[in-house]
């Protein structure tokens, strides 16, 4: 009686202790991000038809959340400030020579991403964990401005053209939302008893930042370094 009680009491405890375990390795977690925004604007929609293209190198930081679904997949919502935008570059001719000149659309989101993550790997705290991302970022924007640089002269002004006056404005007529499509992946790993990730994402617009059109979509990839809290 003593045994079959004492092997009940055990089995009773040892039960506890896997759900324990399961819990905790599916428990939700939260953390932030810190990285850069390599950008673009695809079909740039004639703001320099003459230039080329280059991409703009800006800031990307957020937070995000990872609440488990089933097995290795999970829902991870996540609240970014991204910097996006184009830099355009040309040889303009002034008094005879040839002067380098930038054109720059620089614009800021706060960027909502709704991504479903798929763990590659495995559980333990001592692993490298591979992991895929995807779905859609819903973006509001937050600043927009449009510069020049030729040599000493430089200056932003708003894309509403409202350091103009009302006389010169010239509206760009530059969407405030912006939806795209998300696409990535990274590690996860253990430093200092917190959860970290390295990661790469592939952001592409799916609708135009002009107004009224339909050329003109966002695009960038973000390299982001993430820890838990």
């Amino acid at each position: 009686m003593r045994s079959s009680a004492f092997l009940m009491v055990s089995g009773m405890l040892l039960g506890l202790t896997v759900t324990s375990t399961r819990c905790e390795a599916q428990r939700t977690s939260y953390g932030a991000y810190l990285g850069s925004s390599i950008a673009t604007v695809e079909e740039e929609a004639g703001l320099a038809p003459d230039a080329t293209a280059k991409r703009r190198i800006g800031v990307q930081a957020g937070l995000w959340m990872n609440k488990p679904i089933n097995g290795r997949l999970s829902f991870q919502p996540e609240l970014h400030y991204t910097q996006k935008g184009v830099r355009f570059v040309n040889n303009v001719e002034e008094f005879g020579e040839l002067l380098d000149a930038e054109v720059r659309l620089s614009l800021s989101y706060l960027e909502v991403p709704l991504l479903l993550n798929v763990n590659l790997g495995g559980q333990g705290t001592s692993s490298v964990r591979p992991f895929l991302l995807a779905g859609p970022a819903f973006a509001y924007r937050t600043s927009c401005s449009l510069g020049f640089s030729a040599e000493a002269i430089s200056f932003d002004a708003p894309c509403d053209g409202s350091d103009f006056g009302d006389e010169t404005s010239s509206d760009l007529g530059v969407s405030s939302f912006d939806v795209g499509a998300m696409l990535g992946g990274g590690l996860g790993f253990q430093i200092g008893g917190r959860e970290a990730t390295i990661g790469v994402r592939y952001t592409q617009g799916l609708v135009s930042i002009f107004d009224g059109t339909e050329s003109g979509k966002n695009n960038n990839l973000s390299v982001l370094f993430g820890i838990g809290f």
